[in-house]
């Protein structure tokens, strides 16, 4: 419900405060102020319910670089946080230059442009019961390799062909582009508990709070990265704010939008085939830990190349 808040309603709320407030730089500075308190209170709720309830509670006088380097050393992480970086790199790609190319390419204000991506936002938790039965039928890697592969050939074989007067083509292509950006959400942040699980399995330790730090610093780089590419791509193409572009500008707004997220689409489907951790060698680890912790012998064999 907050990520489909979050998609609508800015560029309206920006609007509406800019008058009052004497201006268009207002107007966003208030809107980010009033989005800013919003997510105060679900943190500090969160903060506040969670408190003294760890599963694993531990303390560790290990130097934190070392549990970092012990992170790098778990292969399947390695992999996990490529395709993290690499499917958020996609979806900050899509929400940055989609600004541009709902404005420039298809014509919209404001009002039209936050109900697309409200939309995009809606129709993509639609696809969340099929996202979710293909991967507890067939396993996590499998699922995003499929859903990237489905959302690369929209963005990269549709999007680029659309124009202000192929309307019905822009909403068949958003309805059906949801699938892969909600995919790439859900599915990254069900693969990196898998990663403490191996690591449990070398080490006898859970670390979560470790590979979900670590996971989000590198995401968080990867979108800086991507949006300040984003910016210098712009102006490389020939953009220039508030004016009518040029062909050359709305040529590169969709290339941007459609090839560019094409290409880290398909960048995660590539890891997502290469990642050792099978829905088959995850189910081994899994009873080779419960087998460990009742005291037993355990054979890795079936996932040696995992750890």
């Amino acid at each position: 419900m907050a990520t489909i808040v979050g998609a609508a309603v800015p560029l309206s709320l920006a609007g509406l405060l800019a008058g009052p407030l004497g201006g268009e730089r207002a107007g966003w500075s208030a809107m980010a102020a009033v989005l800013g308190l919003l997510c105060v209170p679900p943190i500090l709720l969160t903060w506040h319910t969670t408190r003294g309830y760890e599963l694993y509670p531990q303390k560790s006088d290990v130097r934190w670089w070392t549990m970092v380097r012990a992170a790098l050393g778990n292969r399947t992480f390695r992999y996990t946080v490529a395709i993290y970086a690499s499917s958020y790199a996609a979806i900050n790609l899509l929400m940055a230059v989609a600004i541009y190319y709902l404005k420039y390419v298809m014509g919209y204000g404001d009002n039209m442009s936050s109900l697309a991506l409200g939309v995009f936002v809606i129709a993509g938790t639609a696809w969340l019961p099929l996202i979710d039965r293909a991967a507890r039928r067939r396993g996590k890697r499998w699922a995003m390799a499929v859903f990237m592969a489905f959302w690369a050939l929209i963005m990269g074989g549709v999007m680029p062909f659309v124009t202000s007067h192929t309307p019905v083509l822009f909403w068949l292509g958003l309805l059906l582009a949801s699938a892969g950006g909600v995919a790439a959400t859900l599915l990254t942040w069900a693969m990196i508990p898998d990663c403490s699980e191996v690591d449990e399995f070398k080490s006898g330790q859970r670390r979560e709070g470790l590979y979900y730090g670590l996971a989000t610093f590198v995401q968080q780089t990867a979108v800086a990265l991507t949006l300040w590419l984003v910016g210098l791509s712009l102006g490389g193409f020939g953009y220039v704010p508030d004016v009518r572009q040029t062909p050359g500008a709305l040529l590169g707004i969709k290339l941007l939008f459609g090839v560019g997220t094409s290409f880290f689409a398909l960048v995660t489907l590539v890891l997502a085939l290469r990642l050792p951790l099978t829905r088959e060698k995850h189910a081994a680890l899994r009873a080779a830990i419960r087998r460990r912790r009742e005291g037993e012998e355990v054979d890795a064999t079936g996932f040696s190349d995992v750890l």
